[in-house]
């Protein structure tokens, strides 16, 4: 289960010299297996966009797991993104047409599935609005 902290309002507190957010609520999203959040940004709705990986709603070992929330962090839409073996999202960011932008690894495509070389690749994917691949 994937559990994001999410910041409401602009309380801080100091601690030894740090300003440090208060969390004022705990969110979780994800299913029975092993879900990970990597990155989170606020997007121009207000809302936020989460990307990670999910072994709860994968095509294989591990896909990418994009979340999108709205203000409050409640779920709007999840998708997943990857192939038969480990696929990992690192980093989202909302683009200017609206979409997402999403780095990652993939160990399903690319040069690195070519039979006996185990390295990974990276993993560009571009969503629209909505979260499907463009």
């Amino acid at each position: 289960m994937l559990t994001i902290p999410l910041m409401f309002g602009s309380c801080k507190k100091e601690y030894d010299g740090w300003n440090i957010p208060e969390v004022n609520n705990g969110l979780t999203f994800g299913g029975i297996g092993d879900d990970e959040g990597r990155s989170v940004q606020q997007t121009t709705d207000g809302g936020y966009i989460i990307t990670g990986q999910t072994s709860s709603f994968e095509n294989g070992s591990s896909d990418v797991y994009l979340i999108k929330t709205d203000e409050n962090g409640n779920e709007q839409w999840t998708k997943t993104f990857g192939g038969a073996d480990d696929d990992w999202g690192n980093s989202v960011q909302q683009t200017t047409d609206g979409g997402y932008i999403i780095i990652g690894k993939t160990d399903s495509f690319g040069n690195g599935t070519l039979p006996g070389n185990p390295n990974s690749d990276v993993y560009l994917i571009k969503t629209d609005g909505n979260g499907d691949k463009v």
